[in-house]
């Protein structure tokens, strides 16, 4: 059997309606790609399971009898998980048309790339944190007081979420948000994905910090353009255009 391109890893906890709609936009963001799709239902109250695996059979389900959080759940699809590349992908995501062909395109023309992540745009079209670097006492100081707020275009207080910068150049970062993220394979089944002890937020941080210290860099592509959205969606996106074609 060939290895697919793509291994798409979906966490979901009672997100039924998100997850079809993400779900359902996979395929034409694949184009060319090859890819296999593997979901981890987290014990959801709210049927998300039943529906994925009778509207979408062709989705690998795992279904865990606890939440297991979003680490350990990644962790659990990525060992039955064979792509050349890892795609994080929240179920609360939407994905353009050739958006994963594009982002594998970016990988396999930038092999000194361990992990890359995309735009990620609200329903509204704004932007989202999507490329940030490494917190500090002195970032989180800022974040709580309110100067990161107050003072977004300053290099200083901005500095944690990189919003002084244009959302619309590739940038070399420190770090990439989960929502929409590819991952080299080799390297992940080599260092490792997730450190199980993190239960939710904070381990793309150590992964892309180990990701680093494995020599790799970890790259933010605007041309990537994915919704990441808070409710049930509702904006058609069918006007959005397909990404460009990779570039370095």
């Amino acid at each position: 059997m060939n290895m697919p391109d793509v291994s798409v890893l979906i966490v979901s906890f009672n997100t039924r309606e998100r997850l079809r709609q993400c779900l359902t936009s996979i395929p034409a963001a694949g184009g060319a790609a090859s890819l296999e799709i593997i979901a981890v239902d987290n014990n959801s109250g709210d049927g998300s399971a039943d529906m994925l695996a009778s509207d979408f059979p062709a989705v690998r389900l795992l279904r865990s009898p606890v939440n297991l959080g979003f680490a350990n759940a990644n962790m659990r699809a990525a060992e039955s998980a064979g792509g050349r590349y890892l795609l994080l992908l929240n179920p609360d995501a939407l994905l353009p048309p050739g958006a994963i062909e594009a982002a594998v395109q970016h990988m396999d023309a930038s092999p000194d790339v361990g992990m890359a992540g995309g735009r990620l745009l609200g329903e509204d079209g704004g932007d989202q944190p999507s490329a940030r670097m490494f917190p500090t006492l002195m970032t989180e100081f800022f974040n709580l007081s309110g100067l990161a707020w107050r003072y977004p275009k300053s290099r200083w207080f901005g500095h944690f979420d990189r919003t002084w910068a244009d959302p619309g150049v590739a940038s070399e970062v420190d770090w990439v948000p989960g929502a929409f993220a590819i991952v080299r394979g080799d390297l992940a089944r080599r260092i490792g994905l997730f450190d199980p002890r993190f239960f939710l937020y904070y381990e793309e941080v150590d992964l892309c910090r180990r990701i680093r210290q494995a020599g790799y860099r970890v790259m933010y592509w605007p041309d990537l353009r994915i919704m990441h959205v808070a409710a049930n969606p509702r904006k058609p996106w069918s006007t959005w255009s397909s990404p460009p074609a990779a570039r370095n």
